[in-house]
């Protein structure tokens, strides 16, 4: 659904290409081509490549051993639009004022071009959605179930009639062993005159060959959609999002 304000700050698409398919050299040659493209603003920093969780065959450390990564940012001038570029990865990035799902898709795709001229390979492992979403309402008289459907699929209705600070983190899913894995976190804050909510949401599918990456993009938006509407009351449809368009 579209809604005439709606509460999403954030999303991103991150694709990620097996391993060896977008090297470090290959990362530096889609910069010229994304600062023609309009995103202009480029920034270099050092990123961590978290390491994997242990298999039950591996010594038993937690995780492999991390290591550092070039991250690359390029940006529109309005900071509206991000391309982020790391080792077989590329995220695109729509931040602030919604622009719509059709422009995001849009940014996705011609940054995946870029990417696509500079590598040999076009082998990718997974691809992920993430949404953050943000309101802040009054203080006074707030329980979260008037904003979030506690007792519904997701959210536990012990939280029905909280009036404090709390943190609601949901998981299900391995990448590797089951293909998908979906993760939510909701952090609810009380300030001096309010409370603020923020929902944080990923979708992450693993690709095999077969699959087309759009067909893949349209039903993680789907789910993330249906998701969200899951999760909200008709008091943040129709009074904080102002209903729908």
């Amino acid at each position: 659904m579209s809604y005439k304000k709606p509460i999403l700050t954030e999303i991103l698409i991150k694709l990620v290409f097996e391993k060896g398919s977008l090297r470090e050299s290959e990362i530096f040659d889609i910069v010229p081509k994304a600062k023609e493209s309009g995103l202009t603003l480029v920034e270099i920093s050092q990123g961590m490549e978290i390491g994997q969780p242990i298999k039950n065959d591996e010594p038993k450390d937690g995780f492999k051993e991390g290591f550092i990564v070039p991250k690359i940012r390029c940006w529109n001038p309005e900071k509206t639009l991000l391309l982020q570029l790391m080792t077989d990865t590329i995220i695109a990035n729509q931040v602030g004022d919604y622009l719509g799902w059709d422009q995001l898709k849009k940014f996705f795709h011609a940054n995946l071009n870029f990417a696509n001229d500079v590598i040999n390979s076009t082998n990718y492992k997974s691809m992920l959605l993430q949404t953050i979403d943000n309101f802040s309402v009054n203080r006074e008289g707030f329980s979260l179930g008037q904003y979030l459907n506690c007792g519904g699929d997701k959210v536990p209705a012990w939280y029905q009639n909280s009036n404090e600070s709390a943190d609601i983190t949901l998981g299900k899913g391995f990448l590797e062993e089951d293909m998908k894995n979906r993760q939510i976190k909701i952090g609810i804050r009380k300030q001096k005159d309010s409370f603020s909510v923020r929902i944080d949401s990923i979708f992450h599918n693993k690709l095999n060959t077969n699959r087309d990456l759009n067909e893949v993009l349209e039903e993680l938006h789907a789910e993330s959609n249906e998701s969200f509407e899951s999760m909200i009351t008709d008091k943040v449809r129709n009074e904080i999002m102002k209903g729908i368009v």
